[in-house]
C-alpha cells in the first residue's frame, strides 16, 4: 500500500506461534540479502505477468481515478497506467546480479526486526492485547532466520516430449474469435486467434463435462473439484513442487471444474509453446493422486472456514443452502462435506475426462506465426488418447425454494444481502436484456438508498446448468460513520434496508424511458467492447461457443439495440416473483 506493506498468515489457533516464526525467519533472511537470482527471477515473472493481465481491457471505477490522484498528492504515488508500467518493466536491460544487489539493498533498508515492525495477532476478527509472548516468539526466530537460503526450484520440469505426429484433418476460418480452428486427425480440436498479447501465450482447455457426470458425489462435494488437480503428483512431483517449477517457467495455470465442463487456464512465455503442450500431455498421462497432500488439504479446508465465517464467501454459502436445499451439485464451498473415498471419485472423473480429449477445445491467442503453431501441435497432440464414443453430461434436477424468505443472524456490522433467481432462457436477446436490467436496478437501488450513509454491491449472472437462470444479488452495507463530513445527518441502516425493499417489491411498476434505455445499451456496448480486448473474454466465449452451444457475442451491438424497454420491465417484473433470499446481519 502507500503507507505500510502488510503479510498475514490465517492458521488454526494453536499454530499461531508457529505462523510467527515462519514470519519472522522469512524476513530476517530477506534483511540479511540471502534471496537468491532465481526467487527474483521468478518473482519478476509472476510480476510481468500480473501488470500483463491487469493493463488489458479492464474498466476502471472514479472511485479508482479518485483513490490514485489521491496517492499521487499524498505520497508522490506514480500515475502512470498498467501500460505505462509495463511498457516500462520490458524496457528495463539490468543483468540479474546487478539487479539482485539492489533489490538487497532495498530489503535491507525497508525490513528491520526491532524499529518498523508491527506483529498482530487476531482471533474471531479481536486482537490480541497481550502481544510480549508474541514478540518473545518473533525476536527469537528473527535471530534464526538469518542465514536461511530459500530451496532452488526443480531444475527442470521432467514433461513428456513429441511423439507420432498427426496429420491435420481440417483447417477452416473461425469466424467467433476471426481466428483459425484445426482438428487434427485424432479428432483433437485447437482454435487459434493471433493477436499481441504483451508476449504471453494464453491457453484454455475446455473439456466436455463436470461434478455433474460423478457417481455417488456427496452434498456440497462438487465444489471443491477444482482444487484437485493441484493436489496430485505429476511426472513424479508433487503438487507443491509441480506448481513452483512452472512459475520458475513463467507459466500461470489455474484449474475449473463446474457442474458442465472442466477448464485448464493460464498463460506463459509466447515463445514456450512447446512447455504448454508438455505440461497437458503430462497432467493427461503422467498424474497420480497424493492422499498425504489430500489430507493436508482437506485439514486446511476446515481452517479456512473457521476464519472465512461472516465474510461474503460464508454468506453466499448460507444463502445457496436456505435457496437450494436438495441441490447436491452446489458450486459453492461448504464445510465438513468432504468424504474420504472424495479422492478416488475425482481421480476417475479425470480419468474419464483426459481418455476424451477431442470431446473437448484448446484455445490459444498470441502472437506466433500460424504455420509455425500448427506445425508444432501436430508433433504433440498425437499423444493424447481420444475416443469415438459420446459423453453426454448427466441431467442434473433441483428445484429452488419457492417465495421469499428472511434468514436473520448476529454479526460485527450491519449488512443484507439479498439474492433473487428466477426462470429465463439463455438466449442472446435475453442476456444483452438482462445485462441492462440489472443496471437499472442498481441505479435505482442507489438512489433510493441516498442519505442513509449506507452502499450496495450488484452482483448477477446468466446460469446455463442445470436450468437456465438469471441470478441477481444485492449486498447493502453500512458505511464507516468516519468518511462523512462532521454534521452529517444519516438515515441509518434500517431506514436503508426498508428502501431497499421498497424498490424490489415495486419493480413490475417501474418506468424506463428512452434516454435511459439509450444510456444503458451505450454502457453496456462500451463494457463488452472492452472485454472484447482480453483474451480471458475469447477463451470463455469459444468454450461456450463449442461445448455448450451458446454464441453470446456474435452481432452484439445489433442485439443491444434491439433490447426494447418492454423487454427490460418484464425481466425486472419477473423478479418479483423470483425465489428470494433475505440474509440479514445485525450487529
Amino acid at each position: 500500500g502507500d503507507e505500510l506493506f502488510t503479510m498475514s498468515v490465517s492458521v488454526a489457533p494453536e499454530f499461531a506461534d508457529k505462523a510467527v516464526e515462519a514470519l519472522a525467519e522469512v524476513m530476517s533472511s530477506l534483511d540479511s540479502g540471502e534471496v537468491a537470482v532465481h526467487e527474483l527471477e521468478m518473482a519478476k515473472r509472476r510480476y510481468l505477468a500480473m501488470v500483463t493481465d491487469r493493463s488489458k481491457g479492464q474498466q476502471k471505477s472514479n472511485s479508482d481515478y479518485v483513490e490514485r490522484c489521491a496517492a499521487a498528492f499524498l505520497y508522490n504515488a506514480p500515475l502512470s497506467s498498467d501500460k505505462e508500467i509495463l511498457a516500462f518493466l520490458k524496457s528495463r536491460d539490468l543483468d540479474s546480479e546487478t539487479e539482485l544487489r539492489l533489490f538487497n539493498n532495498v530489503t535491507s533498508a525497508l525490513l528491520d526486526g526491532c524499529l518498523n515492525l508491527t506483529v498482530e495477532c487476531r482471533y474471531g476478527g479481536m486482537l490480541e492485547m497481550d502481544s510480549s509472548h508474541l514478540k518473545e516468539v518473533f525476536t527469537s526466530a528473527w535471530e534464526r532466520g538469518e542465514g536461511m537460503v530459500c530451496k532452488a526450484p526443480v531444475d527442470s520440469l521432467p514433461l513428456p516430449g513429441p511423439g507420432v505426429k498427426q496429420k491435420l484433418h481440417s483447417s477452416r476460418p473461425e469466424h467467433l474469435s476471426d481466428g483459425v480452428l484445426w482438428i487434427f486427425e485424432n479428432g483433437f480440436k485447437v482454435v487459434y486467434k493471433r493477436c499481441d498479447t504483451e508476449g504471453r501465450l494464453h491457453y484454455s482447455l475446455a473439456l466436455n463435462g463436470g461434478y455433474g457426470n460423478i457417481r455417488n458425489l456427496s452434498k456440497g462435494e462438487g465444489a471443491y473439484m477444482s482444487d484437485y488437480l493441484g493436489l496430485c503428483r505429476v511426472s513424479g512431483l508433487s503438487g507443491e513442487e509441480f506448481r513452483l517449477a512452472l512459475e520458475t517457467e513463467g507459466m500461470t495455470m489455474d484449474t475449473e471444474v463446474n457442474i458442465s465442463n472442466m477448464l485448464i487456464k493460464g498463460s506463459l512465455p509466447e515463445d514456450r509453446p512447446e512447455l504448454l503442450m508438455g505440461v497437458l500431455l503430462a497432467l493427461a498421462n503422467e498424474r497420480e493422486m497424493d492422499q498425504e497432500e489430500f489430507d493436508y488439504y482437506k485439514a486446511c479446508a476446515d481452517v479456512a472456514f473457521e476464519y472465512s465465517r461472516g465474510n461474503v464467501a460464508d454468506r453466499i454459502s448460507a444463502i445457496d443452502s436456505l435457496m437450494c436445499p436438495d441441490n447436491i451439485y452446489s458450486s459453492v464451498k461448504v464445510p465438513g462435506v468432504l468424504t474420504e473415498d472424495f479422492p478416488d471419485k475425482a481421480e476417475a472423473f479425470l480419468e474419464t475426462q483426459m481418455r476424451k480429449m477431442n470431446d473437448g477445445l484448446l484455445v490459444l491467442m498470441g502472437n506466433i506465426e500460424e504455420t509455425k503453431l500448427r506445425k508444432l501441435l501436430q508433433l504433440y497432440v498425437g499423444g493424447f488418447t481420444t475416443t469415438d464414443r459420446s459423453f453426454p453430461r448427466t441431467v442434473v434436477s433441483y428445484q429452488p425454494v419457492s417465495g421469499a424468505c428472511v434468514y436473520t443472524v448476529e454479526g460485527n456490522q450491519n449488512s443484507a444481502d439479498v439474492t433473487m433467481s428466477v426462470r429465463l432462457p439463455l438466449t442472446v436477446e435475453n442476456y444483452m436484456a438482462s445485462s441492462i436490467a440489472a443496471e437499472v436496478l442498481r441505479q435505482e437501488i442507489s438512489e433510493a438508498i441516498s442519505g442513509t450513509g449506507a452502499y450496495i454491491r450488484l452482483a448477477h449472472n446468466c446460469r446455463i446448468y442445470p436450468q437456465e437462470r438469471f441470478n441477481i444479488m444485492v449486498t447493502l452495507g453500512e458505511a464507516s460513520a468516519d468518511g462523512f463530513a462532521t454534521g452529517t445527518e444519516l438515515a441509518g441502516f434500517d431506514v436503508a434496508l426498508d428502501r431497499l425493499r421498497g424498490v424490489l417489491d415495486g419493480l413490475a411498476s417501474l418506468n424506463i424511458t428512452d434516454d435511459t434505455l439509450s444510456k444503458y445499451k451505450t454502457t453496456l456496448k462500451g463494457h463488452l467492447a472492452l472485454q472484447m480486448k482480453t483474451p480471458e473474454y475469447w477463451m470463455h466465449a469459444l468454450s461456450m461457443r463449442y461445448l455448450d452451444g451458446k454464441d453470446l457475442t456474435s452481432g452484439y451491438e445489433a442485439k443491444i439495440d434491439a433490447v426494447t424497454a418492454e423487454k427490460v420491465k418484464m425481466i425486472l417484473a419477473s423478479l418479483t416473483e423470483a425465489s428470494k433470499v433475505e440474509y440479514i446481519i445485525r450487529k
